[in-house]
């Protein structure tokens, strides 16, 4: 398909599904979503499956297995929670407990958490990982070259968080803070798309 088509907003024809809306990413180009999801803020939904960008698969070190890298080629077939963060971040702070809480309920073998400690010492993130007990591991990305290569699909601030479909591909951007209930809801749309989608 034409680039210049996958940049027109399109509307769902389904009743009772409702219109999708455009969603203007930071490169300038417009990803089509679908139509607003109880529970979740407004202005937030899943992309549309045809719409999804591939997320980078490069492999980076991770923060605690430091002599190990992942990437998120390595997590494909299943739904990825990706969470940005650094320890000097005030909000990444206030959100870790409530991503805790989302692990507990949802880690496993159809979901996986990785975070991002994005800009940041490994000293100090190794202290927010024991202080807020956190239960997954993150890539250290000290200059922030790996977080780079999301571009226009990656975070424009921290915290963001990143769910990424079973193929590889970048459905949903949350920007700031999310919560138990919101981020639940995403996944478990993520999780319950038909094998044709994921």
């Amino acid at each position: 398909m034409p680039r210049s088509r996958r940049l027109i907003i399109v509307a769902l024809a389904v009743a009772g599904i409702g219109a999708a809306a455009g969603v203007m990413m930071a490169d300038g180009d417009t990803v089509t979503t679908g139509p607003p999801i109880p529970g979740v803020r407004a202005g937030v939904s899943l992309t549309l499956p045809e719409y999804r960008r591939p997320a980078p698969t490069d492999r980076a070190p991770l923060l605690i297995e430091e002599d190990r890298e992942l990437g998120l080629f390595d997590l494909r077939g299943r739904v990825v929670v990706v969470n940005f963060w650094a320890s000097w971040c005030g909000p990444c702070r206030a959100e870790q407990p409530e991503l805790n809480l989302v692990h507990d309920r949802w880690a496993g073998d159809d979901v996986v958490f990785l975070g991002v400690d994005f800009q940041d010492t490994r000293a100090n993130a190794l202290a927010h990982v024991r202080e807020f007990d956190v239960p997954y591991d993150s890539i250290f990305d000290p200059g922030g070259s790996w977080t780079a290569r999301f571009g226009g699909i990656g975070p424009a601030a921290i915290p963001t968080t990143i769910l990424i479909d079973r193929q590889g591909r970048v459905a949903v951007r949350l920007l700031g803070i999310t919560n138990e209930i919101e981020l639940g809801v995403l996944i478990e749309r993520l999780v319950a798309e038909p094998p044709s989608q994921a």
